[in-house]
Order: C-alpha cells, then sequence, then structure tokens
C-alpha cells in the first residue's frame, strides 16, 4: 500500500515538472541565474517521457486486418506480401476471395437450370443466354487470378476446392451457393447415408417377398429432415428442398402445364412440405393408421390450397393432376392442337373411358350385347373428335395416340 502511496507521487510530482518545464520553455528570455535550475528540475522528466513513448510503440504494433484489406485485388496482394504472408496463404485467402466475389455476380446476374427451380423443364433461350454469360465471367476470372497470382495459380485452386459429386444435392441460387464447405460436405454426408439406409431397406424387403415399409421410409426421411434443420437455417432450408428434394421433384412434374409463377410454385410447396412433414412425424403404429393419416392431410392439404390459390387455380391444379389431362394436353401440344381445344378434347376421351368402364362392368350385358355398346360409344367418341379437331388434326391425333398405346 505505501509502494503505491509513492508511486502516486511519485508520477504526480513528475507531471507537475513537465508542466513547468514547459511553461519555461515557453518564456522568451529566462534570466542568467536560471537555467542550471530548470536544467535540474527537467531531469525527472525522463521518467514520463519514456512512458509515453513506450505507450506509443504498443499501440503502433497492434495488428488489424482492415490495415491490409482492400477493394483493390491487386493492392490487397502487395499488403499481404509487404506483412510477410507466405505465397501459399496469398493463393488460399485471394482465390477464396474472388470465387465468393464471382459467385455473387453469378447468382445475381445469369439464371441457371437450378435457378428455374419451379419448372420441370427450363426455358432453352433463357439457359442458352445464360451459358454464354457464364462462360464470359468464367473466363473473366481466370483471366483475374492469373493475373493476380501467376499462371499456376490453378493448381492451387483444385486443391482446395471440395469434391464434386455427380449425384446428390446441387447448391445453386444465392442462398445456397454461399454456404459454407463443411456445410455443403455434412449435407452430401447426410444424403448419403439417406440413399444407403433406403436402398438397404428396399433390398431387405424385396428379399422378404414384401414391398418398401412407408413407415420405415418416413422414419429415414424424417431423421435426414432433422439433419438438415440442424445444418441449416429456415431460408436455406426452404431453398435446398425445393432444388433437391423428391417432393419438389414431383410438384414440377405434375404442375407441368399449370404454368405456376415461382411465388406459386412456391407457395404450393409450403403447403404440400407442410403435410409431408407432419406425415414423418406423425404418431402411428401400423401401416392402416400411416394411410388413414396420410389421406387426412391430404384433405387439408386440398383445403389450404384452395383457399390460397383461389377456387379458378385451384380447379386448374386439381384438373392437372388427372395423369389423362396431362397425357392429353401433351399429345396436344406436339401435333399443334390450339390450346383452346385440349379440355374438349379431353372431355370426350374421360367421357368415353367412364361410358367404357360402365359398359364393361354392367353384369345385365350379354357378351354380344357390350360388344355392340363398345362399338357405338367408340365411333361416337371418334366422331366427337373430327368434329373437334378437323380431318387432318384428327388424323395426325389418331396415328399419335395408336403409336403411344403400342401394338
Amino acid at each position: 500500500m505505501r509502494s503505491r502511496s509513492w508511486l502516486g507521487l511519485s508520477l504526480a510530482l513528475n507531471v507537475l515538472l513537465l508542466g513547468l518545464w514547459w511553461r519555461e520553455t515557453r518564456r522568451p528570455a529566462p534570466p542568467p541565474a536560471l537555467p542550471s535550475a530548470v536544467a535540474r528540475e527537467s531531469r525527472p522528466v525522463v521518467v514520463p517521457a519514456r512512458v509515453v513513448t513506450t505507450n506509443i510503440f504498443i499501440q503502433t504494433n497492434t495488428f488489424h486486418w482492415r490495415q491490409v484489406e482492400s477493394e483493390d485485388y491487386f493492392q490487397y496482394v502487395a499488403n499481404l506480401r509487404a506483412i510477410g504472408c507466405p505465397e501459399t496463404t496469398i493463393r488460399d485467402i485471394i482465390v477464396a476471395d474472388v470465387n465468393q466475389h464471382y459467385a455473387r455476380k453469378r447468382a445475381a446476374l445469369v439464371t441457371t437450370e437450378q435457378d428455374q427451380w419451379w419448372r420441370l423443364e427450363p426455358d432453352l433461350e433463357v439457359m442458352s443466354r445464360a451459358a454464354s454469360a457464364l462462360e464470359l465471367l468464367e473466363r473473366e476470372r481466370r483471366q483475374l487470378l492469373r493475373a493476380l497470382l501467376g499462371p499456376d495459380w490453378e493448381a492451387q485452386e483444385r486443391a482446395s476446392l471440395p469434391e464434386r459429386k455427380a449425384a446428390g444435392p446441387k447448391f445453386s441460387g444465392p442462398v445456397l451457393s454461399q454456404l459454407p464447405a463443411a456445410t455443403i460436405s455434412a449435407i452430401y454426408d447426410a444424403w448419403d447415408t439417406l440413399q444407403r439406409r433406403l436402398a438397404e431397406h428396399v433390398r431387405q424387403q424385396a428379399e422378404l417377398g414384401r414391398p418398401p415399409d412407408p413407415m420405415v421410409s418416413a422414419h429415414l426421411q424424417r431423421e435426414y429432415r432433422e439433419r438438415l434443420e440442424h445444418l441449416l437455417t429456415a431460408e436455406q432450408l426452404e431453398e435446398f428442398l425445393l432444388r433437391n428434394s423428391p417432393l419438389a421433384d414431383r410438384a414440377r412434374a405434375v404442375l407441368q402445364g399449370f404454368d405456376a409463377s415461382p411465388d406459386e410454385f412456391r407457395t404450393i410447396f409450403r403447403i404440400l412440405d407442410r403435410a409431408e412433414r407432419q406425415l414423418m412425424w406423425a404418431t402411428v403404429t401400423s401401416p392402416e393408421a400411416y394411410e388413414a393419416q396420410r389421406r387426412q392431410l391430404e384433405k387439408q392439404t386440398e383445403a389450404e390450397l384452395q383457399r390460397q390459390l383461389g377456387r379458378e387455380r385451384f380447379q386448374e391444379y386439381r384438373l392437372n393432376q388427372d395423369p389423362v389431362f396431362r397425357q392429353t394436353r401433351l399429345l396436344a401440344e406436339e401435333l399443334g392442337v390450339p390450346p383452346e381445344a385440349t379440355l374438349p378434347l379431353y372431355e370426350i376421351q374421360k367421357a368415353a373411358a367412364e361410358e367404357e368402364a360402365a359398359i364393361r362392368n354392367n353384369p345385365d350385358l350379354t357378351p354380344d350385347a357390350r360388344t355392340a355398346a363398345l362399338q357405338t360409344m367408340r365411333e361416337q367418341r371418334e366422331a366427337a373428335l373430327r368434329t373437334l379437331l378437323g380431318d387432318q388434326l384428327y388424323e395426325d391425333y389418331t396415328r399419335s395416340r395408336e403409336t403411344r398405346r403400342g401394338p
């Protein structure tokens, strides 16, 4: 305690003496007798001068990354070399930074196939323009890195990039393209585990002569979903599932021709995904209970879709779920049938199919009567089709329909 008091007193005295010294040096002409006294009194000032100098020395050696970073890549490289950063580390830093910069540019400027996640098949014209833009950006990226790091930078890049997999999830778009490599690797591992366990379950069931158990599949999907929810934020998870889930693949297939906008597709997907997630977490103990839960969720889903899409758009959505309608529409598009004739064409086919089923299942008809009724129904159907399509389109439609049906 005593030593602290003496130290404080000493520092206070030194500061006082420093102030006196400063004041005396500012006076114009000190008397002759004072220089020796001032010189003596100024000796203690040496101590605080050293303290001040030491403080400055410590501050100037505090390193801040902003002293090195620069918006100019060439200056950035020069700064890294100036602080003695090894060349391999410089390459790691610059390659990673440039790659992130061009990933953002690609996400902002270029529409890729995965970016049109709401379509079953992407727009070919858009894809052609995108391919040219991607090629230009890639050439620009390589030229920049070659100028910054020399011609051997590519070997370093190949060593630093995560392994690319032919199968498995895709990480495109402005959200997923920014995921860390460690997160991408963890998702690949989870996906590989799911595929392996699903394949093993199918094999075991086949050996027993049984179909796959939907409850086991739901359990495996639940574990995979839990892993994804742990690795990704809510926004990242939705973007990932829109591009990489079987549910999104099925939605794209059944919505072909529905011409859903991205917002519509996202709305439909969210409703379907909510129901699928509930089914994953369903606390059921038998296949029958599982199927009952699935049917109940299906009804709830349809009600929510009608509320979100509106009555008219929902009717179009439901119509598009019918495989016969989708086949009819695709065939009509191939043959150049006017769009307004597609629905009447489908209704003729549907009515004929229902009438044919009723005739075949009618126990009151004799074989001859059944044959005659079927022949009359087919003649009426063909007459209606010819009237709707005209002679030439009718002939083309009939030939194409028979070809699809096969021998």
